[in-house]
């Protein structure tokens, strides 16, 4: 529908302004900007319409997430890692209850009894991504500038083509889930 309605613009153009070249990418640029904004002005409207000021509780066991650690073992079952805790209290939250605009979730520590705050979470987000760019997580792998040490973006990860197995799958859910509300 878009593609008939450029055709019909470009045929208007070209009749009424003998194809002066400066008017049609004014014309475009006006288009553009018109349907963009009013495509952002719904997008809002949807996206604030779905935030929410619930937020899920969840209980991290950090004793056990530093013992995989240590041991250096990969969490295949995502039982143990902070990561792997955090996406089963995740899984049957609706999408809905992680729209809220400050965090995801609260949380605590199990053996500490450390309720969140502003420090602490972002404490935690760190853990997380240190997590994924570690073996106990088989989800990230280093991309090959990083493996050869050459090139940019030696710092950068790429997603596990090897990790298909069912525990997996549920982890890359959870990844998304916490990109949803960024989106």
């Amino acid at each position: 529908m878009q593609s008939n309605f450029q055709c019909n613009l470009r045929r208007i153009c070209e009749f009424l302004f003998n194809r002066d070249l400066v008017l049609m990418k004014f014309i475009k640029k006006a288009k553009y900007y018109l349907l963009s904004r009013f495509k952002k002005e719904r997008l809002e409207i949807h996206l604030g319409m779905s935030k929410t000021d619930c937020r899920i509780d969840i209980t991290i066991d950090k004793a056990k997430a530093q013992e995989i650690k240590d041991k250096g073992e990969v969490d295949h079952s995502s039982t143990a890692s902070m990561f792997s805790q955090i996406s089963r209290a995740l899984e049957a939250a609706a999408n809905k209850t992680l729209r809220h605009p400050a965090r995801l979730f609260k949380f605590a520590y199990k053996p500490e009894g450390i309720q969140d705050d502003a420090g602490k979470y972002n404490e935690l987000l760190t853990e997380l991504s240190k997590e994924l760019q570690s073996p106990i997580l088989p989800l990230m792998i280093s991309s090959q500038n990083n493996v050869l040490n050459v090139g940019n973006g030696r710092d950068n990860w790429m997603i596990n083509p090897t990790s298909t197995l069912p525990a997996h799958k549920h982890l890359f859910r959870t990844l998304g889930k916490f990109s949803q509300p960024k989106i």
